[in-house]
């Protein structure tokens, strides 16, 4: 799953201008721009969002991790 993959899932598309991964300030940057007004829409798509990125994130680094250490 790639991240655009992992923001359309939260059923919107948001980019991500220039940002090699995300991270708190791109994800508050984007739902503050567009959900300033719901405290709580914001809570949970921050949440929703880093959990899956990380989740991602965690087994695609242990998977390249292994690879380099077969490979030498």
């Amino acid at each position: 799953m790639s991240k655009q993959e992992v923001i359309n899932t939260m059923g919107k598309q948001y980019r991500v201008a220039g940002a090699d991964r995300l991270n708190d300030d791109s994800v508050m940057e984007l739902i503050t721009y567009e959900n300033a007004y719901n405290e709580e829409y914001q809570l949970w798509f921050k949440n929703e969002v880093l959990m899956k990125w990380n989740r991602i994130h965690k087994y695609n680094h242990s998977h390249d991790r292994s690879r380099r250490d077969t490979i030498h």
